[in-house]
């Protein structure tokens, strides 16, 4: 008797794991996951290009917008130049209208001493008889007419004079007000020296 084992290996049928119609199979899963991928990097490629379009877009619109306001601002500080300018010219030319004093140059002398750079006078005048000055000017910033007021009245050539009647007007343009202020003598015989 002979005894057959039916489990042998060589009994059993030969399997093939690669055949033809496998192959092709495989070989559009792989092509499918492929094409697949490739839409997918296709799609973050045209999204990433997009966003990097839209900011050269807003870097560029930008650029053009600063030298823009730039331009504005300075424009700004040029007109508060030349209206400066005109000030001061008017100034000098009512100046030069004064009719001559003995005190003119004294008095021209305190008011340089008395002044600094937040303050520029537009107008100045003078009445001996009573004796009163009264000044318009401007300010960069009304918070410093006090101490101007106070370095006038330091002045020697204004003994007697108290600056008491102020109008100060409301804010302009970068800040800068008119102002008013006029002195009146302390005492009856009170006058400028």
């Amino acid at each position: 008797m002979q005894h057959l084992n039916l489990f042998d290996a060589s009994l059993r049928p030969e399997r093939r794991w690669l055949n033809l119609p496998r192959l092709a199979l495989a070989m559009s899963l792989l092509l499918a996951l492929l094409w697949g991928a490739s839409q997918w990097m296709a799609q973050r490629t045209r999204a990433q290009l997009e966003r990097n379009a839209a900011a050269e877009l807003q870097i560029r619109q930008l650029g053009q917008q600063a030298p823009a306001q730039a331009a504005a601002a300075q424009q700004q500080e040029l007109d508060a130049l030349r209206q400066r300018l005109a000030q001061a010219r008017l100034f000098e030319v009512q100046l030069q209208s004064l009719p001559p004093s003995e005190a003119a140059p004294e008095l021209l002398e305190a008011l340089a001493r008395a002044a600094g750079p937040e303050v520029w006078l537009t107008a100045a005048h003078w009445a001996a008889a009573e004796p009163r000055l009264e000044l318009e000017g401007r300010l960069l910033d009304g918070r410093q007419l006090p101490a101007y007021l106070r370095r006038l009245e330091q002045q020697p050539a204004f003994k007697g004079q108290r600056f008491a009647q102020l109008s100060l007007g409301e804010p302009e343009a970068g800040g800068v007000q008119k102002f008013q202020l006029r002195s009146s003598s302390t005492s009856a015989s009170g006058r400028a020296r």
